[in-house]
C-alpha cells in the first residue's frame, strides 16, 4: 500500500513539475510577443501594377495653367504644324478655362441631336506643342472625333504667363495634317501660311497678338 501512495505522490510531482514549465514557457512566449512591434503595411510591397494604374487614372488634377501647359510637348521653331503625333485628350475642364467655354454646353446638344448612339461622335481636343515666343506661351492643339480622328480646326493660341487668351488662328486640320495641301510653319516672330502656292505671313507682335 505504501508502495501505490509513493508511486501517486510521485506521479502527481511530475505532473505538476511538467504543468509549471508549460505554463512559464507560455508566458515566455506571450512576453516576446507583447514586446513585438505591429507590423506595418507598406504598398510597396504590393506587386500589382492595376492598382498603380487605377490610382493614376482616379488621381484629381487641380485644373491651373501649370498643369495646363505641362500636357503640352515642347516644340523648337521653326515649326511645320504637319509634324503632330496624338499624345491625348485635353480634360473636359481644361477646355472649358483655357479654349472654349461653351464646351460642354455645345457637346450636350449634339448628343442630343444625334438620332443614334452611333450618330454621336464627340468632339474633343488633342495636344499637339507648345512654342515660347515673345516670352509667350503660343499653344498648338487640334479638333478629333473620336473613333475618326482629326475633324475641325487645327488652332495657335497665345497666352501669356497667367494663362489670360491673347489671341489665335484657325486652319482646317484635314487640309494642314492630313490633306498636307495647306502648310503653316510657325518661326519666332511670325507665322507663314502657304496656299495653293501662295505664300503669306501674319506677324506677332511684341503683346502676343497676331
Amino acid at each position: 500500500m505504501k508502495t501505490y501512495l509513493n508511486i501517486f505522490v510521485f506521479s502527481f510531482m511530475s505532473l505538476l513539475i511538467v504543468s509549471s514549465c508549460a505554463n512559464k514557457k507560455a508566458e515566455k512566449i506571450l512576453k516576446e510577443l507583447e514586446e513585438q512591434e505591429d507590423p506595418v503595411y507598406s504598398p510597396i510591397h504590393e506587386e500589382s501594377p492595376t492598382n498603380d494604374k487605377l490610382v493614376e487614372e482616379n488621381q484629381i488634377v487641380e485644373v491651373t495653367f501649370t498643369n495646363f501647359l505641362s500636357y503640352f510637348p515642347e516644340k523648337d521653331v521653326p515649326y511645320n504644324l504637319q509634324d503632330i503625333k496624338f499624345t491625348s485628350y485635353i480634360e473636359p475642364e481644361f477646355v472649358v478655362e483655357y479654349i472654349d467655354s461653351e464646351y460642354l454646353k455645345k457637346d450636350s446638344l449634339e448628343q442630343i441631336e444625334a438620332e443614334t448612339e452611333y450618330d454621336y461622335t464627340p468632339l474633343k481636343y488633342a495636344y499637339a506643342g507648345k512654342m515660347n515666343i515673345k516670352h509667350k506661351h503660343l499653344l498648338a492643339y487640334y479638333q478629333i472625333r473620336e473613333n475618326i480622328g482629326p475633324n475641325g480646326y487645327y488652332i495657335l493660341a497665345m497666352y501669356d504667363n497667367d494663362g489670360v487668351f491673347l489671341d489665335s488662328l484657325h486652319f482646317d486640320v484635314y487640309k494642314v495634317y492630313l490633306e498636307a495641301s495647306d502648310e503653316v510653319i510657325v518661326y519666332n516672330d511670325s507665322i507663314e501660311i502657304k496656299i495653293n502656292d501662295k505664300k503669306h505671313s501674319i506677324y506677332i507682335d511684341e503683346q502676343g497678338v497676331f
